[in-house]
């Protein structure tokens, strides 16, 4: 082996880890702010689900109690067609029908 060989080859090992070192500190900066990007991005997407998620559920609640109102309001309906029937109607006291 020839001396400044060895010094050559020392250096040039020594020259390549630094690059390596370069290249990993910049490759882990990289993959370090695509993590934090996909993150946020997932975070509002999280976000938006739960939006759309809470609306679609006050828009059930909201047909359920209109549903609601509307079966009540044809019962009364129902009861007040029947009611005025029942007095525009002669009925003998043997035909009587008691609800």
């Amino acid at each position: 082996m020839v001396p400044g060989r060895l010094i050559i080859d020392q250096a040039e090992i020594k020259r390549r880890m630094e690059a390596d070192k370069s290249l990993q500190n910049a490759m882990e900066a990289e993959l370090s702010a695509m993590h934090e990007k996909h993150s946020m991005q997932m975070r509002e997407m999280q976000m938006s689900l739960k939006a759309s998620i809470d609306a679609l559920s006050r828009t059930f609640a909201d047909l359920h109690n209109t549903l609601r109102e509307e079966k009540e309001q044809r019962r009364v309906d129902i009861e007040h067609v029947l009611s005025t029937l029942l007095h525009k109607v002669p009925i003998t006291e043997g035909e009587r029908i008691y609800p």
